[in-house]
């Protein structure tokens, strides 16, 4: 009977060591939440961040829990504070756990130590595009989510999730564009610029092309224009014939250079030539393109680009 008592306590001491390492390593378990693309203004331009340490330049992030039925309530109109049916449970940074020099696209990593607390709550993530909810334009939230269960933690140490639409703080619904331009009116007002009119300076580029190339442009202030010059021998049929333009101060840009005919209706422009250069003046000889015999003809130079 000693013995047996002896074996039945050693196995059970085996038993109880075994479930105490379970615990213990599920209480060291971690997860690492962040997003995989970055989060983005209406100009394509990364909300700011920083890995280093908190800035004011850097774009606030919230993980917060989501409320009944995954319940997520808009953030209060003036003071951007979540609701308390949102109970807040981390504040992180755009650029958090990002090392340089990535930090600066838009993205996040928060690690989580102790994973259990997350195990069977439902959250989302908020990010504001400035650091200060209350100064904050803009906010985007993610879907609600939930980890996975803990036999899978070992294979995920990571969570991925994706911000929604950007909304307006002021009422939680998406900006509108109203003259077109790429850029909505709550972010035209910031900008200094005109909601009303796609071209606030008049200088033949659009508010959005000037706000995306700011380190050239000036989007409040008219900028040189494209303007087409042609030049013609006086004997219409010698050489040369030449268009020619003062380009704008963004290097690398690219310029088309299309050709219509004025003896047809309804020809549309063809492109005639194109190309990237950073010189401030073109030339190109376009006898190729007009008829010699009565060399007329409309030119123009367009600049392609695309809105995110």
């Amino acid at each position: 009977m000693k013995m047996d008592f002896q074996w039945k306590w050693i196995g059970a001491a085996c038993v109880l060591a075994l479930f105490a390492g379970t615990d213990a390593g599920a209480q060291e378990a971690s997860v690492f939440i962040g997003n995989t693309n970055p989060v983005t203004d209406a100009l394509g331009r990364n909300f700011p961040g920083s890995w280093s340490s908190p800035s004011s330049e850097c774009a606030r992030v919230e993980i917060r829990k989501a409320g009944p039925g995954g319940l997520i309530v808009a953030p209060d109109s003036e003071t951007g504070e979540g609701s308390p049916l949102n109970e807040l449970v981390r504040v992180s940074r755009i650029g958090m756990n990002v090392e340089p020099p990535d930090e600066h696209l838009g993205k996040f990593m928060e690690e989580f130590t102790d994973r259990p607390a997350l195990a069977g709550t439902t959250n989302f993530v908020r990010v504001f595009d400035r650091s200060d909810p209350a100064a904050a334009i803009y906010y985007a939230d993610t879907a609600p989510f939930q980890d996975v269960p803990s036999d899978q933690w070992d294979f995920t140490p990571y969570l991925y999730v994706e911000f929604g639409a950007l909304k307006l703080v002021s009422t939680g619904a998406p900006d509108v564009d109203s003259d077109g331009d790429g850029i909505p009116d709550a972010m035209e007002g910031d900008m200094g610029l005109d909601a009303g009119n796609p071209d606030t300076d008049g200088d033949g580029y659009d508010d959005w092309f000037e706000a995306h190339y700011d380190d050239y442009l000036l989007a409040g202030e008219p900028d040189r224009p494209l303007e087409v010059q042609i030049t013609a021998p006086a004997d219409l049929a010698a050489d040369p014939h030449i268009v020619s333009w003062w380009t704008i101060p963004v290097p690398g840009m690219t310029y088309w250079l299309d050709y219509r005919s004025p003896w047809v209706d309804g020809v549309e422009y063809t492109n005639i030539w194109s190309g990237t250069f950073t010189d401030t003046y073109l030339e190109i000889d376009v006898e190729d393109w007009v008829q010699t015999d009565d060399p007329k003809g409309f030119f123009r130079v367009r600049i392609p680009y695309s809105r995110p």
